[in-house]
């Protein structure tokens, strides 16, 4: 995963230290595995609870089922951008493959 972190909070449970990141990482849903990138990532640094922010669900959630009916041998990445979920392009190699 990756992160980058950006403001800190108090955590509600044990005043811990809350860092605001923006992470890449997995989409555990029903379907096809996904990656959503750049997703904010609430994580406190005594107690380790979490709480990650998924914008528009519903839209991700037909995206998915969309995605479900193809098969490709990369995990697909979602972004969030401009108000809607897109699939990431991917670089493609010299040879086209």
């Amino acid at each position: 995963m990756q992160a980058v972190t950006q403001a800190t909070a108090v955590c509600r449970r044990c005043g811990g230290t809350v860092r605001l990141t923006y992470e890449t990482g997995p989409y555990l849903a029903v379907g096809p595995r996904v990656e959503l990138r750049n997703v904010a990532v609430r994580r406190c640094s005594v107690c380790s609870h979490m709480g990650i922010e998924v914008p528009d669900v519903r839209a991700l959630d037909v995206l998915v089922r969309c995605l479900c009916g193809q098969r490709t041998p990369e995990i697909p990445r979602l972004e969030y951008a401009d108000g809607r979920w897109r699939i990431e392009a991917r670089a493609t190699s010299s040879d086209c493959r």
